[in-house]
C-alpha cells in the first residue's frame, strides 16, 4: 500500500519545480 504522504511529497515537489520553472521562463 502507498503512502498518501509518499503521494502528497511526490505532488508538491512537481507543483514546487513547475513553479520555479515558470519564473525562470519570466526572467526574475
Amino acid at each position: 500500500v502507498l503512502q498518501p504522504e509518499h503521494s502528497f511529497l511526490g505532488s508538491d515537489t512537481a507543483l514546487h519545480v513547475l513553479f520555479l520553472v515558470h519564473r525562470s521562463k519570466q526572467g526574475s
